[in-house]
Order: C-alpha cells, then structure tokens, then sequence
C-alpha cells in the first residue's frame, strides 16, 4: 500500500499571515489525528457496510456500491491525507490577514451565482449542511466555548463561528468531501457514503470539541469561563476591525438564506423527478 504523504500546511491566500497560537498548534495536531482516526476506523469497516447495502439493491445501484468498494480500496491513501490536510488547513487559513471574511465570501455565493450550481454539488452542498446542522445540535455549546477561546488566543482581531471554527462539523464534513474529490462515483453513492461519513465519523465530533476545549483550559485559556459570553467582549481593534466583524455578520445571514435556497432548489428538483 502507498505511504501516505506527510501532513502540512498549505496556504490558501497570498495575504500576511500571522502565526498560529502555539497553543492552538497542539489543538490542531491532535484533533486532526483523532478525526484521522475515526476516518481510519470508519474506512476499515466501509466493505461491509457497502456490501450489505448492496445486497438489497437493484441490479444498477448494486454495481454503483461494489464500484465504490473497489475505488475507495485503490484511492484510500490520498482520501486520508487530503483528509488530514483540509482540516489542517481550517485551521492555518484563521492566521490569515481577513481570514474570517475570506471564509465567509468564499461560502456565499451571490443569487447570480445560484443558478450556475451544479444539480450535483447543490445535493452535496445541501446534504454536509443538513449533516453539520444534526451533529451541530449534540454540541453546540462545545463549539460555542471554542469559537470564544479561539477569538480570545487571537486577542479579538477575527470573528470565529459556525462558518470558519476548524472543529465545526460542517469543516468536518467539507474535508471527507474534498477527500471523494478523486473517486469517480454517482451522485447517489456519494450522498450514501456522506450518509455514513456521518454515522461514523461526525459523531465523534462531540468528544473531539470537548477535549480540544480541555486543551485551551489546561493551557490557561480561560479556564474560568463557565458559559460562553452572549456577545464577543473584546475590545474594539480599530475601524477596520470593526466594519469586518459587521461584514462577517452580513455574509452570515448571507450564507443562512442561501443554504435555504439551496434546500428549495432540492426539493424542487425532487418534486419534478417525482411528476
């Protein structure tokens, strides 16, 4: 079997960066690891999984689940390690000059835009939000506390939420995405694979938050807060701090009316299929 490349990060933008808190270095190396290992287990065990599905199925879907064995038996090695270097990456592109706002734009795209999707990544898309949005309910006030503590190792010059926390299920969920990215399956087998991506792995989430939250404590992070502050209270950086974090609350209502587009738009589709 091929060894796997080694993980590092890669940046994503040309703008100054600043350097990650070494604290948060600790927290990303061994959040990555526990995800790649949930991964592992979870890709140890996807033949079976398969295979049973593929027993009930018709002739045509049967051959679309046993193709999906043999791809994800070939490509495995760089499913892992492009696994390893998205969720490495969610966490370097926060050091980032804009880093908040870049994430935010990147994942907003215009009414323009929406026409332009691919029927294909429009599931996809809808699909690791609905995903994101269960396993998001189980841990919220986990992911909350992390958010807080990382705008805090930041000193309070970026916004961290639900669109750009490295441990966000949704981050999760993008990574195991961008991992498939190679296999050359049907939509329908990758909505199956996305289906048990979340049984399997996104359930871990839950622990990983809470042992990364654990970390910050044990490094000083305010190990005294006992709930997360309704409203960030770091001090105010300058004007441009400020017109960022009012633009990062914009795209975000930008990105929840979009996601809500996106869901009609599926169920449109579904309904026509079904006329």
């Amino acid at each position: 079997m091929e060894k796997p490349a080694p993980l590092r990060s890669v940046s994503t933008s040309h703008k100054a960066a600043r350097p990650l808190p070494r604290q948060l270095e600790a927290v990303r190396d061994r959040s990555t690891k526990a995800f790649a290992e949930h991964l592992r287990i979870f890709l140890d065990g996807i033949d079976d999984k398969l295979f049973d599905l593929a027993e009930g199925a018709a002739d045509t879907e049967r051959n679309q689940l046993l193709d999906a064995m043999r791809e994800l038996r070939i490509k495995r090695n760089g499913i892992e390690t492009r696994f390893q270097q998205e969720l490495a990456n969610c966490f370097q592109v926060l050091t980032q000059e804009g880093g908040d706002a870049k994430v935010s734009k990147a994942e907003a795209p215009s009414l323009e835009n929406l026409a332009l999707v691919n029927d294909d990544d429009l599931e996809i898309d809808v699909a690791i939000d609905n995903m994101a949005r269960r396993t998001r309910n189980a841990c919220d006030e986990q992911l909350r506390a992390f958010s807080h503590r990382l705008e805090y190792l930041f000193e309070g010059r970026i916004n961290v939420g639900e669109l750009n926390s490295p441990l966000e299920p949704r981050q999760v969920g993008r990574a195991f995405q961008k991992g498939m990215e190679t296999l050359e399956l049907d939509i329908r087998t990758r909505l199956v694979l996305l289906k048990l991506f979340e049984r399997e792995v996104l359930q871990g989430v839950d622990q990983v938050v809470g042992d990364a939250n654990q970390q910050l404590i044990d490094a000083g992070v305010l190990p005294e807060m006992k709930a997360v502050p309704v409203q960030s209270r770091a001090p105010k950086r300058s004007t441009a701090t400020s017109s960022t974090k009012s633009t990062g609350s914009t795209e975000e209502a930008s990105i929840q009316m979009f996601s809500m587009l996106q869901e009609m738009m599926s169920a449109m589709r579904s309904m026509a299929v079904g006329a």
